[in-house]
């Protein structure tokens, strides 16, 4: 397996964020740091929360005839939205953090939140290291959505 290089928001008052991973300097950037240091890029997305529509997939019946067993919140239909985010793209953040383009041994980028779900662990999710670098510019770190904070 590859590694996996990891980025996550510390603190909240003063939001920091942590890019660290193997073959890279570890950075530490305010909110401020990105602003001034990176190039501003924006990109109209539509985002879906994972549980949109859950208390129906709970519901449906599942092999042995109960429901569904997933974990999270009964969401019903309205967890998506599309908006114009703004921010710094997350390929100019790894660049400057020595991250090799073309590392075979890198294969992931592995985020982390501040906020947690019911047990208490942090939501997480990951992306395959292309979609990170594609020149499709497509990936942010945001700090603004439709011009607000």
């Amino acid at each position: 397996t590859g590694s996996i290089l990891r980025c996550q928001l510390l603190g909240l008052l003063h939001p920091t964020l942590q890019v660290e991973g193997a073959g890279m300097r570890s950075l530490q950037l305010s909110v401020q740091q990105l602003q001034q240091h990176f190039k501003k890029a924006q990109v109209a997305a539509t985002v879906q929360c994972t549980g949109n529509r859950r208390n129906q997939m709970k519901a449906a019946p599942a092999p042995g005839g109960s429901g569904a067993q997933i974990k999270g919140l009964d969401w019903d239909v309205g967890a998506i939205s599309t908006a114009e985010w703004g921010g710094v793209l997350l390929r100019d953040v790894l660049l400057e953090a020595g991250l090799q383009p073309n590392d075979p041994s890198v294969q992931h980028i592995h985020f982390v939140g501040l906020d947690t779900d019911m047990t208490g662990t942090p939501y997480a999710a990951s992306i395959p290291i292309d979609k990170a670098l594609s020149d499709a510019g497509d990936v942010l770190l945001a700090w603004e959505m439709n011009g607000q904070p």
